[in-house]
C-alpha cells in the first residue's frame, strides 16, 4: 500500500523578486538553496535553437504543351483561298514563272510539255484542290523554380514566404431601404484574395539527436478567368469584373527529418484543357462552310508542383556560417562553471 503525502518544498524560505525593466531576478535565502534555484533558472533561461530551412518549390510541366490545330484551303479556277491561323488569304489569277534575272536563252532538248492546269485548277470551274492541314506541336517538358528561399526559424516559431498580388474575387452589395422622401442607401464592398505563392514553415521542435520536427503548407493560386457581373440596381456590367482563382494546396502535417535530410512532397497535379478558335470575320460564322474559314486549337496541360524541404540545425559556435558568438556575463559565467564542476 502506498500513501501519497505532500512533500515539503525544498526551496521554501527563498525569496524571489523580479524586475521587468532590467529583466533580472533577485534570490534571497540560504546559499545552498539559492544555488539550486540558480541551477533551475539556468535550465529555463537558455536560448532556443534555430534551424535554416531551405524550401524549393518547382513547377513541372508534365506534358509540356500539346497543341493540335486544323486549317483548310481550297481553290476554284484562278482563285485560291487559304486560312492560316484564322487569317484568310485570297489569291486571284494564275501563277506564271517569273523572267526577271534571266539574261540568256536556254538551249537544249525539250524536257516536256507544260501542263495547262496550274496548281490543280481545271477549265470546268470546279474545286480541284482541297487541303486539310493537321498541325501538332509538342514542346519538350520543362521545369520552373517558383521559389528557393532559405528561412532561419527559431524553435516553436513560424516563418512565411508570400509572393502574391491582390485580385478582386467578389462584390457584395448592401441596400438599405429608405422611407418617404429618404432615398435608399447602396453600399458596395469589394472582396479581395491573394493570387500567387504562400509558403508557411513551422518548426515545432529540435531535439538533442539532430532531428527537426516541422510542418509546411504551400499553396499556389493563379487567376483562372475573369467574369463580368452586373450589380443589381445599377444596370451596368462594364468594369465590374471578378477573377476566379485556381488553387493548389498541400498540408504536410508534422514530420521529422534528420539534420541535412531532404523531404520531397509531390503529387499536386493540375489538369487543364483549353480550346481556342480563330476565324475569318463573318465567313467563319457561316454554318457548315464556315469551317473552311476557322482554325481550332486544342491545348492540354498537366502541371505538377514538387516541394523539396531541407533543414539544417544552426551551430552557435564561431565556425558556423549561420552561427553567432555568445559572451556570458560575470554571474552567468560563474553559474556555468559551477555546472561544469558537477
Amino acid at each position: 500500500r502506498v500513501n501519497f503525502t505532500d512533500s515539503t518544498p525544498f526551496l521554501r524560505g527563498v525569496q524571489v523578486s523580479g524586475d521587468e525593466r532590467t529583466n533580472t531576478v533577485t534570490l534571497i535565502g540560504e546559499s545552498r538553496k539559492v544555488e539550486v534555484a540558480i541551477g533551475q533558472l539556468s535550465q529555463l533561461d537558455i536560448r532556443r535553437r534555430q534551424v535554416a530551412v531551405n524550401v524549393r518549390v518547382i513547377d513541372i510541366d508534365l506534358l509540356a504543351l500539346e497543341r493540335i490545330g486544323t486549317s483548310f484551303s481550297f481553290g476554284i479556277n484562278d482563285t485560291q483561298v487559304s486560312n492560316d491561323g484564322g487569317i484568310g488569304f485570297i489569291n486571284f489569277g494564275r501563277r506564271t514563272p517569273g523572267t526577271t534575272g534571266i539574261s540568256a536563252d536556254l538551249t537544249g532538248s525539250t524536257i516536256g510539255t507544260a501542263s495547262s492546269v496550274v496548281n490543280g485548277f481545271n477549265n470546268n470551274g470546279f474545286v480541284r484542290d482541297f487541303f486539310l492541314q493537321l498541325q501538332a506541336a509538342v514542346t519538350n517538358g520543362s521545369a520552373k523554380i517558383l521559389t528557393d528561399p532559405t528561412l532561419v526559424v527559431q524553435e516553436g516559431q513560424t516563418s512565411e514566404v508570400r509572393l502574391t498580388q491582390e485580385v478582386v474575387t467578389n462584390f457584395t452589395q448592401n441596400i438599405t431601404g429608405g422611407t418617404g422622401t429618404t432615398p435608399a442607401t447602396v453600399s458596395i464592398t469589394v472582396q479581395k484574395a491573394s493570387a500567387g505563392l504562400i509558403l508557411p514553415v513551422q518548426v515545432d521542435r529540435i531535439d538533442d539527436n539532430g532531428f527537426i520536427s516541422l510542418s509546411i503548407a504551400p499553396s499556389i493560386a493563379r487567376p483562372d478567368q475573369q467574369v463580368a457581373i452586373q450589380l443589381p440596381g445599377t444596370g451596368v456590367i462594364a468594369n465590374n469584373f471578378i477573377t476566379l482563382l485556381s488553387e493548389r494546396r498541400v498540408q504536410s502535417g508534422q514530420f521529422r527529418l534528420r539534420d541535412g535530410q531532404t523531404l520531397v512532397l509531390a503529387g499536386i497535379i493540375e489538369d487543364e484543357d483549353r480550346t481556342t478558335v480563330t476565324k475569318v470575320p463573318i465567313l467563319g460564322d457561316i454554318p457548315i462552310l464556315g469551317a473552311l474559314f476557322r482554325r481550332t486549337d486544342n491545348q492540354n496541360r498537366r502541371r505538377e508542383v514538387v516541394v523539396l524541404v531541407t533543414p539544417r540545425v544552426l551551430d552557435d559556435s564561431d565556425r558556423s556560417a549561420f552561427g553567432y558568438s555568445f559572451t556570458p556575463g560575470v554571474e552567468t559565467q560563474r553559474v556555468l562553471q559551477q555546472q561544469n564542476r558537477r
